[in-house]
C-alpha cells in the first residue's frame, strides 16, 4: 500500500493497457479523473508497442496528475501488458481498465464496498457498449445496502466462471495479494480477460453486482472481441490449461471442463468450418465427453483446441514470463 495514512481506505492501481487506443483515451483518462471515493490510487499506463500517438495523448492528458507512470514495451498482447502494469503497482486493490472502456464515476467505489463486505477476492459487474461519445451515459449508483440482491456471491466460484464464461476487466476489481498468488494473467495466453477470472476463482470468493458499470466503443477495430477465433482459442485453451497447472482440483471441474472443451470444438467444427459429418473428430470427442463420469487428459483437451487455428490468424504466445509481484 502507498502512502501513509493510518486506518485509511486501500490504495487502488489503476492499470490500463493501451494499444491504439489514441481515439478514445480523452473520455477514458476523464473518466478515471472522476472516480468517487476516498481513497489513495495511482494510475499506470502500459503502451503495448502502439503505433498511434497513444502514448502522447496519456502524457499530455495526464499532465499535472500524480502517482502516474507510462511503461512502454513492445507489442506483447494484453496479458503480458497487465502482469507488467502489475508488476509495478503498490496498491492494496487492483482495477485494470481497457485502453478505450470509460468507467462509471461510482465503479471502484462500489466494487470497493463490495469486496469488504463479502470478503472476496474479485468484485465485478455489467460492461456494455456505447455507439458514440455523445452517448456515454450512466444511470443513478445502485443502493446495494437497501438492495442486497443486487450482489450475487458464487458458492463455488470457478464452476461458476467455467459454466458461464466470466470475461472483461475494466468492469472488475481485484485484490492485488490474489492476482499476484494466481501468478497473474496466464503469460501463456494472448487474452488476459477469462484466463483472469479462472486464476482468482482458486484464490477466494468472487461477487458479481449487476449493474452497469463500464462502457467501451462498440467500433472499435483494435478491441480484441472483435478477433472472435482469438478469443475462442484461448478462453478454451485456458480451460485446459487450469487442469495442467493444477492437477489437484476436485473430478466435477475436470468432468465440466472436458464438457466444454469438447462442446466448444464440436460447435466451430460445424459452424465455422462446416464439418457436419458424425465421424468427424470433434463430433465424436463431443459425444464421447457427454458419457457419465467420463474425463478428458488436460494434454488430450488442449489438442482439441487447435480446431480454432484452422484457416484462421490466430497469436500464440510462448510462456517466457515470470509470475508478477
Amino acid at each position: 500500500m502507498f502512502g501513509d495514512g493510518a486506518g485509511a481506505a486501500p490504495g487502488v492501481s489503476y492499470v490500463i493497457t493501451v494499444y491504439n487506443k489514441a481515439p478514445y483515451l480523452p473520455n477514458v483518462i476523464d473518466s478515471l479523473a472522476a472516480q468517487e471515493g476516498d481513497f489513495e490510487r495511482e494510475f499506470i499506463f502500459v503502451d503495448d508497442g502502439s503505433s498511434d500517438d497513444s502514448a502522447q495523448v496519456v502524457t499530455k492528458a495526464t499532465r499535472g496528475w500524480q502517482n502516474v507512470r507510462v511503461i512502454a514495451q513492445e507489442n506483447a498482447g494484453p496479458a503480458l501488458a497487465t502482469n507488467a502494469g502489475v508488476a509495478a503497482a503498490s496498491g492494496d486493490l487492483i482495477k485494470l481498465v481497457d485502453g478505450d472502456d470509460v468507467l462509471a464515476p461510482y465503479a471502484t467505489r462500489l466494487l470497493m464496498d463490495i469486496l469488504e463486505c463479502q470478503g472476496a477476492v474479485l468484485a465485478f459487474g455489467w460492461l456494455g457498449y456505447y455507439d458514440s461519445p455523445e452517448n456515454i451515459t450512466f444511470a443513478a449508483p445502485p443502493d446495494v445496502s437497501s438492495n442486497p440482491g443486487l450482489v450475487k456471491v458464487f458458492a463455488d466460484p470457478l464452476m461458476a466462471v467455467i459454466d458461464q464464461g466470466f470475461a472483461g476487466v475494466s468492469h472488475m476489481l481485484c485484490r492485488r495479494d490474489a492476482f499476484c498468488a494466481a501468478g497473474g494473467c496466464d503469460p501463456g495466453l494472448f487474452v488476459q480477460d477469462h484466463p483472469l477470472f479462472l486464476r482468482l476463482a482458486l484464490r477466494g470468493g468472487i461477487a458479481k453486482l449487476n449493474h452497469l458499470l463500464c462502457l467501451g466503443p462498440a467500433g472499435d477495430p483494435n478491441r480484441l472481441t472483435t478477433n472472435k477465433v482469438q478469443v475462442m482459442h484461448d478462453t478454451t485453451l485456458a480451460l485446459a490449461r487450469l487442469l495442467q497447472q493444477n492437477p489437484e482440483l476436485p473430478r466435477r471441474y475436470h468432468r465440466a471442463v472436458t464438457r466444454t472443451i469438447a462442446d466448444r470444438a464440436n460447435k466451430w467444427a460445424r459452424r465455422e468450418l462446416g464439418r457436419v459429418s458424425p465421424l468427424d473428430p470433434c463430433f465424436l470427442v463431443n459425444a464421447m465427453a457427454k458419457l457419465p463420469g467420463l474425463c478428458l487428459s488436460p494434454e488430450f483437451l488442449g489438442r482439441r483446441c487447435r480446431i480454432f487455428l484452422e484457416n484462421a490468424q490466430v497469436r500464440l504466445v510462448q510462456d517466457q514470463s515470470p509470475s508478477p509481484g
